[in-house]
């Protein structure tokens, strides 16, 4: 293959080509400790030993994997940016990474659509698309990722009337189990096209996908500073106020800034309202410093938080325009543990009123930003946002200088009152799962499960976070 390492006689074997018009790479996160790999994901939270270590650049080198990996009785897992705080790409099997396997196949600028193999980094991909004057609808808060990682996981970005980026997708190549290559769209397999468009990496290995894109846009963002009390109060109505809204609120303090932004046809923004090097000093190092302290003195937090909120938004409302990527993506500063849940977006206030008491009542020091998003509705079975317009709400404990916080008896607790409100946990964040929730919230569990057996009817995807979700489900179909 392209790239390997793996574990023979106590011992790995390197083994590394270039591959062809690859002149950028992003360098996995896994080391040679001893006689053993060892991959970590990027908030340090999770680590695993997989057996060996493959980057393919072509389809038959994945086919070739598979087919050893059955041959060995091994499991198989992909893994991209790693960047999700929970074990979903963990594995003790064969660990592919597909960063050598990012061509574009094809790209019509008629219609719109890029087809790509599916180890594009979502970055490459954006700078892709800007060259031939398109762009994504819609983005996360990163584009870190590869594209099949965030389909897998369900990553989304907001606006009420935007569905989750794999809404965007119009088909789909998987290589099943016995790497048969697959493809699937509403007319050809539609089956197994929903399920794999949230596929949880249970399905197959994703290598082709084709998007819809749309010209590339510009975005006018405003930000303001509103109350807690009033944000919720005009929520109906902020949440339709623009193509794009969120709001983050700040714990211990009475204020939230709502976020809005919309395609303009405006110049670009020249002023920068902060200089790049304090903004990094403040937002980053100072902010990760302080939070340091508050892990011994702990009634700080409250202190912080009410500090950064008036320091960073009380100064009035802002202003700016600028590309579609550079409004959509942000900063996520440094390592964290995040728990974000979906609920009915029609629930929002009263969920933020229940968790504003839970946080006051239980005294837990909660980190900022608390962050709502929203989505429209899908028919994807495995969507956080299936059957209904969504609003997704995240809770944060920032790690600084990669020490552990006190989170646990928070996350727990938020997690058991967004199951109040029929809660949905993001499918890359941290979760417990609670099955017989999980059944009763996915309607159409049972055909994702169907494109599970047929598409992997051994378990050759599987690993513990599959197990933990779907053991107790499979057992009761």
């Amino acid at each position: 293959c392209s790239g390997s390492l793996r574990k023979k006689n106590n011992f790995h074997q390197i083994n590394k080509t270039k591959t062809k018009g690859m002149e950028t790479h992003v360098k996995p996160n896994i080391k040679q400790v001893g006689d053993r790999l060892l991959w970590t994901n990027w908030a340090e939270i999770h680590t695993c030993s997989p057996q060996s270590f493959h980057q393919p650049s072509t389809i038959e080198e994945i086919q070739a994997l598979l087919k050893k990996a059955r041959s060995e009785d091994q499991h198989v897992r992909f893994v991209g940016a790693g960047h999700s705080p929970n074990e979903i790409a963990c594995t003790s099997g064969y660990m592919i990474n597909l960063d050598l396997f990012n061509r574009v196949l094809e790209i019509n600028e008629e219609d719109m659509t890029i087809k790509i193999e599916a180890g594009m980094r979502i970055a490459e991909l954006n700078a892709i698309l800007a060259k031939h004057g398109m762009a994504l609808s819609n983005l996360g808060s990163i584009s870190d990722q590869s594209i099949a990682g965030a389909l897998a996981t369900g990553t989304h970005g907001t606006g009420i009337n935007f569905g989750i980026m794999a809404s965007s997708v119009l088909a789909i190549s998987v290589l099943d189990a016995n790497g048969k290559f697959i493809t699937a769209s509403l007319t050809e397999n539609p089956e197994i096209f929903g399920p794999l468009q949230c596929s949880l990496g249970a399905l197959g290995a994703i290598v082709h996908v084709t998007i819809q894109c749309e010209p590339a846009f510009k975005l006018k963002v405003t930000t303001e500073t509103l109350g807690f009390e009033e944000t919720l109060e005009h929520l109906p109505k902020l949440i339709r106020s623009s193509e794009h809204f969120k709001f983050l609120w700040f714990p211990h303090t009475k204020r939230c800034t709502l976020w809005r932004a919309d395609r303009t046809s405006d110049p670009i923004s020249t002023h920068v309202p902060t200089a790049p090097f304090f903004e990094k000093f403040f937002n980053y190092h100072l902010l990760e410093f302080v939070y340091w302290i508050s892990l011994y003195i702990p009634f700080i937090v409250t202190l912080i938080n009410k500090f950064w909120q008036w320091t960073m938004y009380e100064s009035g409302s802002s202003e700016r325009v600028d590309i579609s990527p550079k409004v959509f993506n942000f900063d996520c500063l440094f390592k964290q543990y995040v728990s974000e849940i979906a609920i009915p977006a029609s629930k929002t206030a009263e969920a933020m009123q229940d968790i504003e008491r839970l946080i006051e009542e239980k005294r837990f020091r909660a980190h900022f930003p608390i962050e709502i998003r929203f989505a429209h509705s899908d028919s994807i079975p495995m969507s956080p946002a299936y059957g209904r317009d969504t609003c997704y709400i995240g809770i944060i404990a920032y790690k600084p200088y990669g020490q552990e916080p006190e989170y646990k008896h928070y996350f727990d607790e938020y997690q058991k009152l967004m199951h109040k409100y029929g809660g949905r946990s993001h499918w890359a964040k941290i979760f417990e799962a609670d099955l017989p929730s999980l059944t009763s919230q996915y309607p159409m569990i049972s055909t994702f499960l169907k494109a599970k057996k047929e598409l992997d009817p051994n378990g050759l995807f599987e690993n513990e976070y599959q197990k933990r979700i779907f053991a107790e489900v499979e057992t009761s179909n």
